[in-house]
């Protein structure tokens, strides 16, 4: 297969899921602009966003390109890695679907307040942990929804003043701990006496370890 048709092949993909995706963003915002007792989408909601062929093959194009570059050689190997670093950023590029829906549905729509970043998969780096923990304070002059290769964070729209959500005051609650230095390497560490990152702290949260850096109260 060339180059060209392997490129073709994956913006079709990201097309697809792009698309998908949107139809059930918008399904769910829907939903919850009923819920909040808004009534119905507009007639022009149909559909809100739609995907850049052009700037996904610019994408996908230089994600091959790079990875090539870092290969020594060529081999099966080689093929392997190329496919699953353009698979990555299909993804990436797909979920881009239903966050591009979302924000720019908030835009549109007058009885939207903003919207907010959350993550319900569990996987939040720290660097989103930071704008999730900012809670819904995005709106039509916050920009547009960044989002990292694997980056599993969603946008929700908010339609009421209702202050941040759990997840948010979770997220701010943990990034205000890391900022006291709450979290430090324990003696015998090679990092002993040391605080951890917010980073390092997510990490040990994942594996079920974060207890054993709280420091023994006196």
């Amino acid at each position: 297969m060339s180059r060209a048709r392997f490129l073709a092949d994956v913006v079709e993909v990201v097309l697809v899921g792009y698309g998908d995706n949107a139809a059930d963003a918008l399904r769910a915002y829907d939903l919850a602009r009923k819920a909040a007792g808004l009534g119905p989408l507009p007639a022009d909601f149909a559909r809100v966003a739609t995907a850049d062929p052009g700037a996904i093959l610019a994408a996908v194009d230089e994600t091959v390109t790079r990875r090539l570059a870092s290969e020594a050689t060529s081999s099966l190997t080689t093929a392997q890695a190329v496919l699953a670093a353009a698979s990555a950023r299909a993804a990436t590029l797909a979920a881009y679907g239903a966050t591009d829906t979302v924000t720019t549905a908030v835009r549109r729509d007058p009885r939207a307040v903003g919207w907010e970043r959350f993550d319900d998969v569990g996987t939040t780096c720290h660097r989103c942990l930071v704008l999730i923990a900012r809670g819904p304070v995005y709106d039509v002059l916050s920009g547009s929804f960044a989002r990292h290769p694997g980056c599993t964070c969603g946008a929700r729209a908010v339609f009421r003043d209702r202050g941040p959500s759990p997840e948010a005051r979770e997220a701010y609650g943990l990034y205000l701990a890391v900022d006291r230095q709450e979290f430090v390497y324990p003696d015998g560490h090679r990092f002993g006496g040391q605080p951890l990152s917010l980073r390092s702290v997510l990490a040990a949260e994942r594996a079920g370890t974060l207890d054993a850096y709280r420091p023994p109260t006196a």
